[in-house]
C-alpha cells in the first residue's frame, strides 16, 4: 500500500487540504480492513480445502492441524492491513522511529509465545504468537500515528478520488506479490509430500 498511498496523501497535504488528506486516510484504512476481513472470512470457510492444496502430502492429523493453524493466523492480516496505512502516514511525515520498531515487536510477540507457551501448547502457542506479534506491530505505532495529527473519522467511500487512484496503483504491485506467494505455496505443497 505504501508505494501507492504516500504520494497521494502527501499531495493532499502539500495542497493544504488536510481535511481531504485525513478523509482519504480514513477511507483507505477502512477499505483495507474490510477488504482483508472479507478475504480472511472466505479463507476461514475454505480452510479445509486450502489446507489440502498447501499440504498436499499431509495425512489426516497434519491436515486438521494445518486447518486450525490457518484459521488462527488469518487474524494477523487484519492487524497488518491497518498497520500498512499507519506506516504509510508515518513515512509521509518522515517519522521512522516507531515504524522501524514494529518488526521487532512482531518478532518479539512470536518469541514470547514460543518461550512461554511453546512447550505446553506446541505449534498452537507459536501460532498465537504470530497473532500477538501482529497486534504489537500495530500498537507500537500508535504514539507516532496520533502525533502526526490523525483523528479517526467514520468515513468509508470507495468513490473518493484518492482511493480510486490508490487502488489502481496498487494493482500491479499486488499481482507481483501474489505471484511470489503462489510460488511459495507451490514449493510448500511439494515439500509436504517429502
Amino acid at each position: 500500500i505504501s508505494a501507492a498511498f504516500i504520494p497521494i496523501f502527501t499531495r493532499y497535504r502539500k495542497e493544504g487540504d488536510e481535511e481531504n488528506a485525513w478523509a482519504f486516510a480514513n477511507s483507505m484504512m477502512h477499505l483495507m480492513f474490510i477488504g482483508v476481513a472479507v478475504i480472511a472470512g472466505v479463507a476461514y470457510l475454505l480452510a479445509p480445502w486450502l489446507a489440502r492444496f498447501v499440504g498436499a502430502g499431509f495425512g489426516p492429523e497434519d491436515w486438521a492441524t494445518t486447518v486450525r493453524l490457518m484459521r488462527i493466523m488469518l487474524l494477523s492480516p487484519l492487524f497488518f492491513s491497518v498497520a500498512g496505512v499507519f506506516i504509510s502516514i508515518q513515512d509521509s511525515y518522515k517519522h521512522f522511529f516507531f515504524r522501524s520498531l514494529a518488526p521487532l515487536f512482531y518478532n518479539g510477540g512470536i518469541i514470547f509465545c514460543i518461550v512461554k507457551f511453546g512447550k505446553e501448547f506446541g505449534v498452537m502457542g507459536v501460532t498465537w504468537g504470530v497473532v500477538l506479534g501482529a497486534c504489537l506491530h500495530l500498537l507500537i505505532q500508535l504514539p507516532s500515528f496520533f502525533h502526526s495529527g490523525f483523528h479517526y473519522q467514520r468515513i468509508f467511500t470507495i468513490y473518493h478520488p484518492g482511493v480510486k487512484e490508490t487502488v489502481a496503483l496498487m494493482a500491479p504491485r499486488s499481482l507481483g506479490l501474489g505471484a511470489t506467494q503462489i510460488n511459495t505455496i507451490t514449493i510448500t505443497a511439494i515439500g509436504s509430500t517429502l
